[in-house]
């Protein structure tokens, strides 16, 4: 369950620790007047703190809260974490986060009055007990999904669209378990708390039926994926077939050089290129293309056409 606009602080006062929650204005606010004379430090602080909370560190880092620091006083430090998932959040209010060698307490009158309601939303207690689902409103959302969007679903789990194919059936990479997967009936929606109708809503992708394709891309046909389950429109020419052959080979390429796709996502990508195309480079796939060596798909299609119209015959 999403804990969005939470923030956890960490204060240690010579050892002893104070835990308590924030809204991010009121976090923002008192940071600022902890260390009014340290510009310097506190810019870093709000960088480490911004850099930390990317969707690539959430998963490079298996969801474990990334803490940043600010050194008040040789003996005074305050951190703070901006947690992702109810786990983070129960796990910080029953004392995880803490040094095991400090003392420390959940301080329920340094939180704000908004954290502390978004908490009573969220059916968590003070001491991280969950009593059970918080109420919830949901909206479907028109959304055009595109290739190379990175998208969370409704549990906090990432994904990162490898081929849109079609509308609502999409080819996804969990970033969490490496695991490729196809969403069929896949759409967006808008989640609100009912008892919080002023946070701002949370939007996550949610599927009808999940073709879970393990994680080896060696083993997965996605040629095979693509005419089961992606929209088809049979080439009439040879042109339109060259056209979209062209635009197969480009979109696999772009996935082998992006540098913001795992490596087994490359991999795949390039294992299917030269499975079909027999090369990686553009310029020897335009030669071939132009001289009919990937022809015989549009001529085997064509007859898988005619065999058709004759059996309905």
């Amino acid at each position: 369950m999403d804990v969005h606009g939470l923030v956890m602080v960490i204060e240690n006062n010579k050892g002893y620790e104070y835990n308590y929650l924030l809204d991010e204005k009121t976090a923002m606010k008192k940071i600022i007047e902890l260390a009014a004379d340290m510009d310097d430090e506190v810019y870093e602080f709000l960088i480490e703190l911004q850099s930390s909370n990317t969707i690539a560190d959430i998963q490079r880092n298996n969801n474990v809260p990334q803490w940043a620091t600010l050194y008040l006083k040789p003996n005074e430090t305050i951190s703070i974490a901006i947690p992702h998932t109810q786990g983070e959040l129960a796990g910080f209010l029953k004392g995880e986060c803490n040094d095991k060698e400090d003392m420390w307490e959940f301080s329920k009158e340094r939180c704000s009055i908004w954290a502390l309601d978004m908490l009573n939303a969220l059916k968590i207690t003070t001491s991280g007990d969950v009593l059970g689902y918080p109420e919830c409103s949901y909206k479907h959302v028109n959304f055009e999904f595109k290739q190379g969007q990175e998208l969370m679903n409704l549990n906090g789990s990432c994904y990162k669209i490898l081929q849109v194919l079609s509308p609502t059936n999409l080819l996804l990479f969990d970033m969490n378990s490496s695991q490729f997967v196809v969403g069929l009936g896949t759409s967006l929606f808008e989640r609100r708390y009912k008892q919080m109708p002023d946070v701002l809503p949370v939007f996550g992708i949610e599927w009808e039926r999940g073709v879970y394709l393990g994680n080896t891309p060696s083993c997965i046909d996605f040629s095979l994926i693509r005419m089961e389950y992606g929209t088809y429109t049979e080439p009439e020419t040879l042109t339109e077939y060259r056209k979209k052959v062209s635009e197969d080979f480009l979109a696999l390429q772009k996935i082998t050089v992006n540098p913001f796709y795992p490596e087994k996502v490359r991999e795949a990508a390039k294992d299917s290129m030269y499975q079909r195309y027999m090369t990686g480079k553009r310029e020897v796939f335009y030669d071939n293309l132009g001289s009919g060596k990937y022809d015989d798909g549009f001529h085997q299609e064509k007859d898988e056409v005619i065999e058709e119209k004759s059996i309905r015959r």
